[in-house]
């Protein structure tokens, strides 16, 4: 009598408490299901409490702690495995938006240990949440594994909803890492797999993916076409988190469109459905489209402000994944009120950035992945294709068919075996390539580099001697000094690119802007220009981008040796064709290109370069009139 006394007064001291504190803005589902569970003249059922933590997107963090302890109080002794699973959840998705990353790991895997492996609705669920967790806190490479588990579990089982989430979950992780192709291939598989309305009103967010996705490749049209109906599914489902993503990502094709008063309105909706739900994952990506608002309507301040605090916020949350969008606004902004420097630094910043998280995340293992979900899913098909024979093995009664089965069968095998074999062969050749880059890349650093260093410091030693030396020897050391230097800076570019299969053009073009920055700002009467248009993401192998990186390098060093300009402008430019160009003009005093260049051998390795990765470079020039230096595909080719 007394345990039911007591337990009476903490259900009836959490009700009051919350009645004191909770906040009226919350959709009519929530308000229905709180109706149902504070009803007068009876106590709170565990399960109408479980149907309220079902809107959890549309909960905020104090209200889903005061309904998880609600559920505790109201909670059976007898009550089934299920139910005690499904209040676990609930606790960890908690921890998940509360960004306790160590806490809600702890908590998921506990979870999995004790899960049965029979019981595969709660598997598949805490399996979900344990991948959700890693990508959304940037460790993309494990939160990629998972979910390949989740689907693999989930198409074993025939889970749909699961095949489905698994799907869109190894898309957003590659969207989240900047693989928007890849991300849009996926997207469009868990698509396929949505049969029913039903399905699709739990998927708004596979929508809101696509939505986001083609924005950041600049198909805006495309973009509309899903966002429009996630938002109207959002509103019926009364899904907030939904909603508020939906009028942000609607905010940012607005942008994209230079439609800036439509876009204001649809970011204010999205802000103010925020505040009632918060979760700093989500916030920092309004604070990016806040920052990158501003950049376009020229109020810089504002813009960098906010992504400063956004930079900060993920770094004291852990939210690492977000560092890479807040960088990007940032820099937006300075170069969007010409801060040629400051756009330039944060541009070094995206650099090292992505330059770490290539270190954390193979690629070779990424592709690994990949290939072992598609043989897994076709051994799955050889699987359910030799049940079918089977079965119409056990209808058939004559000694003809079953002999007709066996060859199938074993037709199958040997193709599967064959297939398997050129899988195995071009992989040890693909890792044999990987392996002798990556050995190239370490032996110039470790050998050349170590050696070059070595070099340069020691001739620093010597010219600071100046008592021992004479004038010219002293001149002719530096010299020498400066020459090592160079090469060393050479070198790094020369690794760099080495250590890539792949190069796309805005990252070479990061590149080139920045090392552009460093020779003209020795040249302070000098005006620096950067132009840059981007239609799509154009893709170059590791040595044809080190030869467009060597070509541009020489015209910067020649328009310092030689050009006396007093203005330099460096354009970026692909097309929807896919065919790209990059130009670099100055008003110095040019040349006269029809002579012969008998001792110019820098020009003559330029076109030697072009030559080799099939590009057209044009040299155009007269005296006392600048000169224009036009590197572009062949559109032949």
């Amino acid at each position: 009598m007394k345990c039911w006394l007591l337990k009476y007064i903490c259900i009836f001291g959490i009700v009051l408490c919350w009645l004191v504190q909770q906040s009226s803005a919350q959709t009519n589902k929530i308000i229905k299901a709180r109706e149902k569970i504070f009803a007068k003249g009876k106590l709170p059922l565990f399960e109408d409490v479980i149907k309220l933590l079902n809107e959890k997107n549309s909960l905020a963090e104090d209200s889903l702690k005061k309904y998880i302890l609600l559920a505790k109080s109201s909670i059976s002794k007898k009550a089934s495995e299920e139910d005690i699973y499904d209040l676990e959840y609930y606790e960890a998705y908690l921890y998940v938006k509360e960004n306790s990353f160590e806490k809600s790991k702890k908590h998921i895997d506990l979870l999995l240990a004790k899960i049965s492996n029979s019981n595969t609705s709660s598997l598949l669920r805490m399996m979900h949440m344990k991948a959700t967790l890693l990508v959304r806190n940037g460790i993309y490479e494990e939160g990629l594994a998972m979910y390949y588990q989740v689907l693999e579990l989930a198409e074993k089982t025939k889970a749909n909803d699961y095949i489905v989430a698994a799907k869109n979950g190894v898309g957003w992780a590659y969207m989240e890492m900047g693989n928007h192709k890849q991300a849009i291939q996926w997207f469009r598989s868990a698509m396929s797999e949505i049969k029913e309305r039903e399905l699709l009103a739990k998927f708004t967010v596979l929508m809101q993916n696509m939505a986001a996705t083609f924005n950041s490749l600049h198909e805006n049209d495309s973009a509309l076409i899903y966002l429009l109906p996630s938002i109207e599914l959002a509103d019926e489902n009364q899904d907030l988190r939904s909603q508020a993503n939906g009028y942000a990502i609607k905010a940012d094709i607005l942008i994209d469109l230079n439609r800036i008063n439509e876009a204001s309105e649809s970011l204010i909706k999205a802000l103010e459905i925020r505040k009632q739900i918060g979760d700093k994952f989500y916030v920092l990506s309004d604070m990016y489209q806040l920052s990158i608002f501003y950049a376009k309507v020229k109020q810089c301040d504002k813009g960098i402000k906010i992504a400063n605090e956004g930079i900060v916020l993920a770094k004291q949350s852990g939210l690492s994944s977000k560092l890479m969008i807040l960088y990007q606004a940032l820099a937006a902004n300075y170069k969007s009120c010409g801060d040629d420097q400051g756009y330039i630094s944060e541009l070094e910043n995206i650099i090292r950035l992505k330059d770490s998280m290539n270190e954390k995340i193979s690629s070779l293992s990424l592709a690994e992945m990949s290939a072992k979900y598609n043989l897994e899913q076709k051994e799955q098909q050889i699987q359910q294709q030799v049940f079918l024979l089977e079965e119409r093995k056990f209808i058939s009664i004559g000694s003809i068919l079953l002999l007709l089965l066996m060859v199938l069968v074993g037709v199958q095998y040997f193709r599967y075996f064959k297939q398997k074999q050129n899988v195995t062969a071009s992989l040890a050749v693909y890792n044999a390539r990987e392996q002798e880059r990556s050995r190239i890349a370490a032996e110039l650093h470790d050998n050349i580099g170590t050696q070059l260093g070595y070099i340069s410091r020691r001739l620093d030693f010597v010219s600071q001697k100046e008592n021992d030396l004479n004038v010219r020897n002293t001149l002719l050391i530096k010299d020498v000094s400066v020459s090592a230097r160079k090469t060393i800076a050479d070198l790094r570019e020369t690794i760099w690119a080495l250590k890539k299969e792949k190069i796309n053009l805005q990252e070479l073009s990061d590149r080139i802007k920045v090392f552009a920055q460093k020779q003209f700002s020795l040249l302070p009467e000098l005006e620096f220009v950067i132009v840059e248009m981007y239609k799509v993401d154009v893709a170059f192998s590791s040595v044809d981008a080190l030869n467009i990186f060597r070509i541009i390098q020489e015209a910067i060093h020649n328009i310092t040796r030689h050009a006396n300009a007093s203005t330099v402008a460096l354009e970026f430019k692909s097309y929807t064709d896919g065919n790209w160009e990059v130009k670099l003009k100055d008003d110095g005093v040019g040349f006269d290109v029809s002579k012969k260049r008998e001792d110019h051998f820098g020009l003559d390795n330029m076109e030697q370069r072009a030559k080799e990765i099939s590009a057209v470079l044009l040299i155009e020039s007269l005296h006392e009139d600048g000169t224009t230096i036009t590197l572009k595909s062949n559109q032949s080719v």
